[in-house]
This record gives structure tokens, sequence and C-alpha cells, in this order.
């Protein structure tokens, strides 16, 4: 998990994670299990086909 972007402004974090086949829900879980008091806002799945 990486920190892509972080905004003071509005007091928020862009994430950019990158896991092997998961679904988005998946991510989701494990994101909001580590950032016990965070808020989600959009989430968004990228594929890479090597």
């Amino acid at each position: 998990m990486q920190v892509v972007a972080t905004d003071r402004r509005h007091d928020c974090l862009t994430l950019h994670v990158e896991v092997p086949s998961r679904s988005l829900a998946d991510v989701i879980g494990i994101v909001i299990s580590r950032f016990e008091q965070a808020t989600l806002g959009r989430a968004t799945t990228y594929s890479l086909r090597r």
C-alpha cells in the first residue's frame, strides 16, 4: 500500500493498493481494518493484464 497523495485542506489521503486477484470488497475490508477511524470515499478498480 502506498500513499499517492495527501490533501490537507480536505483532510484526506489517496492510497494505491496492489493485490493479486482480490475483489474490491476484499481490498476495502483490509484497508478499513488498518484505519479504524477513517471514512472510505471513492474506490476504483483497475486491472492489469500481463
